[in-house]
C-alpha cells in the first residue's frame, strides 16, 4: 500500500497547507479542500525568484483554475496551456495533478 504519508515523504505529493501559509486552501465545488498537488504541478507552476523568494502566485491561479466539473463528473482545468485534474484523495481532500501524473 503506497499512501498520502509516504507520498508526501518521497515528495511525490506536496502538501498545499505548507505552501498556501498565510491563505485558507481552496475548495473544490465538491466542498473538498484542495490539499494536495503532484510534485509535477509544484515543479510547473513555483519558481525561485532572483531574491531568494519562493513564488507560489501561480500555483495558487493553476489551483483555481481547476475547478470546472466536466461533463465525464471529473473536475479538470487548463492554466498556462497545462490540462490539469483534480482527484479526491484519502485525507478527504482533493490533489491537482496532471493528466500524466494519474
Amino acid at each position: 500500500y503506497y499512501g498520502d504519508q509516504q507520498a508526501l515523504e518521497d515528495g511525490t505529493l506536496i502538501d498545499l497547507g505548507t505552501v498556501f501559509l498565510q491563505a485558507e486552501l481552496p475548495v473544490a465545488p465538491n466542498g473538498l479542500v484542495i490539499n494536495r498537488c503532484t510534485s509535477a504541478v509544484f515543479s510547473a507552476f513555483v519558481k525561485e525568484g532572483d531574491d531568494g523568494i519562493t513564488e507560489t502566485r501561480k500555483l495558487w491561479q493553476a489551483v483555481k483554475a481547476s475547478t470546472q466539473k466536466e461533463d465525464d463528473g471529473w473536475f479538470k482545468g487548463n492554466f498556462e496551456g497545462k490540462d490539469l485534474w483534480l482527484l479526491p484523495n484519502e485525507t478527504e481532500g482533493m490533489t491537482l495533478m496532471l493528466p500524466s501524473d494519474y
